[in-house]
């Protein structure tokens, strides 16, 4: 009987992957740092519990960030912009202001679509197209969005009188 090929498998590559997926790092690109086929690094998954368990902290530690990102983007932000004046090499006036971003609307849809895909899918019906995507919030208060709402269906069904 022979024993195979003798693992490539070090457990140094545990922390190694881990630092490959906090900087972004997809399976191929793992499995090339490594030198082996995407294949063996699926059965190093299978075989070392550690490791698979590494690759999974290190993705979900950046799939957070980036929905954090997202969801800060979808609802809009306060930042502060530093203005630095100079004369000569030396600073002489330095001006902060707050500033705000508003929401993205392509980042508001997205997040829904995924997260509310029963209330925030597109279907259609056989004389019109509905769209089933309520309006993007534009009131400051939830009230005014729903009469904005309640107004842009009213205009809808009027048109299809």
């Amino acid at each position: 009987m022979t024993a195979g090929r003798k693992t490539l498998f070090k457990d140094e590559f545990i922390d190694q992957a881990k630092k490959l997926c906090l900087k972004g790092f997809i399976d191929d690109e793992i499995a090339d740092f490594f030198g082996i086929a995407v294949s063996t690094l699926n059965l190093w998954k299978q075989k070392h519990p550690r490791f698979m368990e590494s690759l999974k902290d290190g993705k979900r530690f950046c799939d957070d960030k980036v929905e954090e990102s997202l969801y800060k983007r979808a609802l809009g932000s306060e930042y502060d912009e530093v203005k630095v004046e100079e004369e000569n090499g030396s600073i002489t006036k330095t001006t902060t202001t707050t500033k705000k971003s508003m929401g993205d609307t392509t980042a508001q849809i997205f997040w829904l679509k995924n997260r509310q895909r029963e209330r925030w899918t597109q279907s259609t019906d056989s004389d019109i197209t509905v769209n089933n995507i309520m309006p993007v919030p534009t009131a400051d208060s939830i009230e005014g969005w729903e009469a904005s709402a309640q107004a842009q269906q009213s205009e809808i069904l009027n048109r299809n009188d």
